[in-house]
């Protein structure tokens, strides 16, 4: 096995990446993950972290047990917002209010659950 390959190896080992599972989903960071169920989402607030040069786009996700936060450069997040606006039945508009302007964090409160 090549250098190259054991660098792809190792990356694939330690980046952050988020993982959908039925009716839930998986952030796994290095050797350690963390699983939820799309039901225990109470809250979701999305913001921005100024880069210097990009913004990076964040989610927190405040759940019956603890918080993540998960982020658009996280391997799978595409799929996982897709998801969530089908879970949590989001409207993605929200995203708009969030983007812009560039480089304010602008939290916004996307999601409150109404029942528990």
């Amino acid at each position: 096995m090549g250098w190259w390959q054991r660098y792809l190896d190792w990356r694939h080992r330690h980046i952050a990446a988020i993982e959908l599972r039925p009716g839930a989903f998986r952030i796994r960071a290095g050797q350690s993950s963390r699983e939820a169920s799309w039901n225990a989402v109470q809250r979701v607030t999305a913001y921005k972290r100024d880069l210097m040069t990009v913004d990076l786009l964040c989610l927190l996700l405040e759940l019956d047990e603890g918080v993540l936060e998960v982020h658009e450069d996280m391997r799978g997040y595409p799929a996982f917002e897709q998801a969530m606006f089908e879970a949590l039945g989001l409207d993605p508009e929200w995203k708009l209010g969030v983007l812009f302007p560039a480089f304010e964090a602008k939290p916004t409160l996307i999601y409150q659950r109404t029942s528990i």
